[in-house]
C-alpha cells in the first residue's frame, strides 16, 4: 500500500481541508459560547474554563492542521480529519474508491 495519493484525491483534500478547518473552528466557537453563557459562576471561573478550552483546542488544531498539507502525510491527515468527523460522508465519498478503502482500513484497524 503506497503512501502516495492520486492527484485528483490531493486536489479534493486541499478543498476539503479548508472546510474542515472552518467546521473545527465553528465547533470551538459554539462550545465557548455555551461555556460563557452556561451555569452561573463567577466571571473568573468562566474565564479559566474558557482559557483551558481554547488552549487545549489550539494544541489539537495544531496537530490536525499545522504542516499537514503535504502529500507525504496526506493519508495521515485524511485519517485525522475523518477520525474527528471533519470530513463529512458526502465529501469522503468523492475520494477515489482506493483511497476510501485505505482510509477505512486504517481507521478500523
Amino acid at each position: 500500500m503506497p503512501l502516495e495519493i492520486a492527484e485528483s484525491d490531493w486536489k479534493l483534500l486541499r478543498k476539503f481541508n479548508k472546510s474542515a478547518l472552518e467546521h473545527y473552528c465553528q465547533a470551538i466557537i459554539e462550545e465557548a459560547g455555551r461555556l460563557c453563557g452556561g451555569a452561573p459562576q463567577n466571571s473568573h471561573e468562566r474565564f479559566l474554563q474558557l482559557y483551558r478550552l481554547v488552549e487545549g483546542k489550539d494544541k489539537e488544531l495544531g496537530l490536525l492542521f499545522d504542516n499537514m498539507m503535504r502529500r507525504s502525510v496526506a493519508i495521515e491527515h485524511i485519517c485525522a480529519l475523518r477520525g474527528h468527523s471533519l470530513i463529512m460522508d458526502e465529501e469522503f465519498s468523492q475520494f477515489s474508491s482506493d483511497l476510501q478503502e485505505r482510509i477505512n482500513f486504517l481507521l478500523n484497524f
